[in-house]
């Protein structure tokens, strides 16, 4: 046989190529389409929920939502048989099903439904699981469309639905906006602050995931929107999960010593729920994030009860104690630039240690008696208590690398402190066209003691660096603080004319701050500290007074709402120093306007401005005029003359989100411009001791914009990306050797990230980051700074047979050029999971920090510094859990890998 040229073979197999390539694509081309509209009067139905399942395993494949005619449409679909399933608020659910073998599918023209006259005419196929469905304000997403493990917490489930955002900080967001309360069946509960409900809640136990746009509570009692809406996500519980005891218990160990142990024991009976929370260990996980594993003890343990006794009313109560006993060794650099282009450079190295207990109890009881109705009571209290101890060493230089000072501080101290407040809030609509009056009313006080030990040595060298002197100072320094504050505010909203509404508001706040400083040096002759230094010691007292009187008005358009408010604030300052009898009387008269322009239509996007011009009172720490020289080369005194700030902020924030294709944008501006500005004025003598002293500046200002979009990367919407960008420009003020030092600053990022998954085989998510900062001064030239950072990570979950799971965390980091500690660090986490009897034991292993470049690294700057410093770590290790999930629910016991 003669051998086909090789030119030939080329051309016959592209030609093969492009045939298969031809055929997939027609494989892959069959589509479906159609109208859904109501069978009464062959309206077209909006936002109605259209499914598409794989038939026999009925499984979502896609889905969408129908636009504003009714429309849907499905593009490249597999051969096979499908079951379309669809569903409309108010309507009986559709379900037919047919092959794709034709091309294109096309149903007639349109779909109808039918009105759901019997809440039981809302089931009518089972065994289909729908996504996601549309309701007036509100998303309901359905946990079952979503694979996840049964035992995980809620918030792993919460991270695969699309639009959903889960921070390192614990904030969540949905297409960049916050969401501001999670409530369970439509009712707060909180446990702890760093313990959020979403935490605690296995997967197994929730029906749906409500996500809802909620107007003002004062909304209720008044007929006027004001286009003002807030992210609210809700829990609701399965009906036969609503009586039941739930949790998980595990123990950790693992190399340098590494325990941690954890129980979690919840219990719900219909509207009563009971949760609790206890853990212990040296890992540094109890509480929030991770702190310096094996040098840290902790332990914490909280509880949360909430029911509802009546009709209309609501309990809560939640309380926590916690405990922390560690020790830390830490070094810095800070570089200080002074107006005549020189620096000093402070190296600084100390440990530390601290044994800190913090208690706190919160309860809320609302009321709601009517319709027309409302009252709300809650207090709570906190406290903690400590004691520190810290030995320190630290050598400045100048920039011709001479040594200017020498300082040597050793210190122990005690701290304690207690604060108590309670808040009471009244709302009723008068009449039905509108009228409502509101009233809050709240107490704060709060005390506080500190005793601290200090001794520390100075030396100070001359210019050519010889030995110029040493000083010393041995001394007791008792810091007592109390403050009183109580705020009254009333509200009246009424019509005026036939489309404008009018509010007059009325607030009243008063305040009660006392401090006192009493400093003791070391006798040496008897060993005690008894002699009183008087240049050190001070009482001062600072009592104010304010009212603000306000009227606005405001209307609604189709949606659009604007509202226009002109406020008077009166406030009256008497500052008493007590040692010298030394009192001063000051009295402010500012205006505070607001404009408000809020449009929210559904479908639309959301568009929201706002501007408010408001004043902020200086702190009685920053007019006690005391010196406070914890650490004698960095002085502070205080300023009893300081005025209150007046700040104009103005902000401008557009959002939408398309449903149908998963796609979302948010585009946020802000700028603000402060009046007699609270700043610095710092002063170095040819000692280089620091002496700041907070002072009033105008010029201040700042503004900065962010953006975000969101966007499927697969056509089933199962991979999701996003992109953000974000810019800052704004001006510093402050004084520096009494000089004008005005400094300007620009920074800008950007940062991409994306979510995939393969069925529940394989979890991915990837973020990479980009930012560039710019600092400029008017005095301090040599702060000027320029610098890089670039971050990236990857996360990913693989699920193998058998019940085996493997998990990997990888973190790269670049601070950019300048930098002391760590400038590049790759960490690299990773772990194995198996769950075992029927999932209700896990057992897991895992490495952390498998590169050892873990790192704890932080950069300050001021006025006119740059400070690094770096926390020693205890690098890599490993750690071996057993967990154990309870489940027990209706008098029986299953476990949590069974779901419903």
């Amino acid at each position: 046989m003669q051998a086909i040229p090789r030119m030939n073979r080329l051309l016959i197999t592209i030609i093969c190529f492009l045939a298969l390539h031809d055929t997939a694509a027609a494989q892959k081309n069959r589509q479906v389409k159609s109208i859904v509209a109501a069978e009464k009067d062959h309206q077209p139905l909006a936002d109605a929920t259209v499914t598409l399942y794989r038939v026999p395993d009925s499984l979502p494949f896609d889905n969408t939502l129908t636009d504003a005619k009714g429309n849907f449409h499905f593009r490249r679909l597999d051969t096979g048989k499908y079951n379309i399933f669809i569903t409309a608020t108010g309507y009986i659910p559709f379900s037919k099903e047919f092959d794709a073998a034709q091309n294109p599918v096309v149903f007639p023209d349109t779909l109808f439904m039918t009105i759901a006259y019997k809440q039981e005419d809302t089931v009518v196929v089972r065994g289909l699981i729908n996504p996601v469905v549309v309701k007036k304000d509100t998303l309901e997403f359905n946990p079952a469309a979503f694979r996840t493990p049964q035992d995980d917490a809620v918030e792993e489930l919460i991270k695969k639905i699309p639009g959903f955002a889960l921070d390192k900080d614990g904030s969540l967001t949905y297409n960049g906006e916050e969401v501001k309360e999670i409530m369970v069946d439509g009712k707060p509960f909180t446990l702890d602050p760093n313990l959020p409900i979403t935490k605690i809640l296995p997967v197994h136990v929730i029906d749906r995931i409500q996500l809802i746009d909620q107007k003002p509570k004062e909304n209720k009692y008044t007929k006027v929107d004001n286009g003002e809406r807030t992210k609210v996500l809700n829990l609701t519980i399965k009906k036969n999960k609503k009586k039941g005891i739930f949790g998980k218990a595990s123990v950790s160990a693992g190399s340098n010593d590494l325990l941690d142990a954890s129980a979690n024991i919840n219990r719900f009976k219909n509207e009563r729920k009971f949760v609790s929370n206890l853990r212990g260990g040296n890992t540094g996980q109890s509480g929030s994030g991770q702190i310096n594993p094996g040098r840290n003890r902790n332990f914490s343990a909280g509880a949360g009860y909430s029911d509802s006794w009546k009709k209309g009313s609501q309990f809560s109560s939640n309380g926590s104690i916690s405990s922390n006993l560690g020790e830390q060794v830490n070094s810095s650099v800070r570089t200080t630039f002074l107006p005549n282009d020189t620096a000093l450079i402070a190296e600084n190295t100390s440990r530390s240690s601290n044994n800190n207990k913090g208690r706190n109890l919160n309860i809320q009881y609302s009321n709601e008696p009517g319709e027309n109705q409302n009252y709300t009571f809650d207090a709570g209290y906190n406290s903690s208590s400590g004691s520190s101890s810290r030995s320190s060493s630290a050598v400045t230089r100048n920039n011709f690398n001479t040594p200017v000072n020498r300082y040597i501080n050793s210190s122990t101290g005690t701290s304690r402190s207690e604060q108590f407040n309670t808040n009471f809030s009244y709302s009723r609509r008068i009449d039905t066209f509108g009228r409502s009056l509101s009233v809050r009313a709240g107490w704060q006080t709060s005390h506080n003691n500190n005793n601290q030990f200090n001794n520390t040595e100075n030396t100070f060298f001359e210019t050519d660096g010889s030995l110029k002197r040493k000083d010393s100072l041995n001394q007791k320094r008792e810091s007592t603080g109390q403050s009183d504050n109580i705020q009254f505010n009333l509200n009246y909203n009424m019509p005026l004319f036939k489309k404008f509404n009018m509010n007059f508001s009325y607030g009243l706040g008063w305040s009660n701050s006392r401090s006192g400083v009493n400093v003791y040096d070391f006798n040496k002759n008897n060993q005690v500290y008894e002699l009183f230094n008087d240049s050190l010691s001070n009482g001062f007292s600072s009592r104010s007074v304010g009212h603000n009187i306000s009227v606005s008005t405001g209307r609604n358009i189709r949606g659009l709402y604007f509202s226009v408010r002109l406020g008077i604030r009166q406030q009256t300052n008497h500052n008493k120093n007590f040692d010298s009898s030394f009192t001063v009387r000051q009295s402010f008269f500012n205006l505070t306007p607001g404009f408000n322009i809020n449009y929210y239509k559904k479908d639309r996007p959301s568009i929201r401005f706002s501007y408010n011009g408001q004043t902020n009172q200086p702190s009685v720490q920053q007019r006690q005029p005391v010196i406070d020289n914890t650490n004698p080369l960095y002085l502070r005194l205080g300023n009893p003359d300081l005025r209150p700030e007046y700040s104009n902020q103005a902000s401008l924030g557009i959002s939408r989100s398309y449903l149908r294709s998963s796609i979302n944008y948010s585009v946020n501006f802000n700028f603000n411009n402060t009046f007699n500005k609270i700043t610095e004025s710092v002063s170095y003598n040819s000692e280089g001791r620091q002496i700041t002293r907070p002072v009033n500046l105008s010029g201040a200002y700042s503004g900065n914009m962010w953006a975000s979009f969101g966007f499927p990367i697969s056509k089933r919407k199962k991979h999701s990306g996003g992109i953000n960008f974000n810019m800052r420009k704004g001006r510093t003020v402050s004084l520096l050797n009494e000089q004008r030092n005005s400094g300007s600053d620009l920074s800008a990022g950007t940062g991409l990230s994306a979510t995939a998954g393969i069925e529940k085989w394989l979890d991915v998510t990837g973020n990479i980051n980009y930012s560039y900062t710019e600092t400029k001064y008017q005095s301090a030239t040599r702060s000027n700074l320029a610098y890089n950072y670039f971050g990236a990570s990857l996360r990913t979950v693989f699920r193998l047979p058998g019940e085996w799971e493997i998990q990997s965390q990888w973190d790269y980091t670049n601070r950019g050029s300048r930098v002391q500690y760590g400038r590049e660090t790759t960490i690299w986490n990773a772990g194995i999971t198996k769950k075992l009897l029927k999932k209700q034991l896990v057992a897991s292993f895992r490495v952390q920090d498998l590169l050892k470049q873990q790192i704890s690294y932080n950069r300050n700057t001021g006025v006119n510094y740059i400070e690094e410093s770096n926390t020693a770590v205890i690098g890599r290790y490993y750690m071996a859990t057993l967990t154990y999930n309870l489940n027990k629910f209706g008098g029986g016991s299953k476990t949590a890998s069974k779901g419903k």
